[in-house]
């Protein structure tokens, strides 16, 4: 579902794949210039999938996405050149992310949803600041609205999504510029 790289001899590409019950599994591959390998990445749940990859040099990729242990649950991870760990993030309940983006070590942003007052979905931003994820408001988070994708454009991060007053209004596109 995503792909970053560092060259074109370090590319990471992630997603999800399926066992004979169906249920989903991580998926990282990478590119060495040659050839596509399987790099073993954890499960954080009975189902888990990742929807977002970003890399800031060969030995500092995150991917993010979601797990299913009993809810939907963030899921976050790091490659630090040797394996993938999942790095816990706080607690939201019900989330899951679809992007991330990373300006630095102790800048990355990992964005998507969370079910938030009244079962609504509401945009879910979390910044890794070298050490731990801490939730950052978004001024979307009183509608109905998520984030889907991101990117880094020069001194800022860019997410787009969707977001509706209620459930019953058409949805509109939703744009959101964090300027660190």
């Amino acid at each position: 579902t995503a792909v970053t790289g560092t060259s074109s001899s370090d590319v990471w590409a992630v997603g999800s794949s399926f066992d004979r019950k169906l249920q989903p599994h991580t998926l990282v591959l990478h590119w060495d210039g040659t050839s596509w390998t399987i790099s073993s990445s954890p499960d954080n749940g009975a189902s888990s999938e990742l929807e977002g990859v970003a890399a800031i040099s060969g030995n500092d990729v995150w991917a993010v996405g979601h797990a299913f242990p009993s809810n939907v649950a963030t899921l976050t991870e790091h490659w630090d050149g040797t394996s993938w760990k999942v790095v816990p993030g706080p607690d939201v309940s019900i989330g899951q992310f679809y992007a991330v983006v990373a300006l630095s070590p102790r800048s990355v942003w990992a964005l998507g949803s969370v079910v938030g007052d009244g079962a609504q979905l509401q945009t879910l931003a979390e910044h890794w600041n070298g050490s731990a994820w801490v939730v950052s408001r978004t001024p979307a988070a009183n509608q109905v609205s998520e984030f889907l994708g991101a990117t880094v454009v020069p001194h800022a991060v860019l997410a787009v999504g969707d977001a509706t007053a209620t459930q019953q209004d058409p949805q509109q596109t939703l744009m959101e510029v964090h300027v660190p």
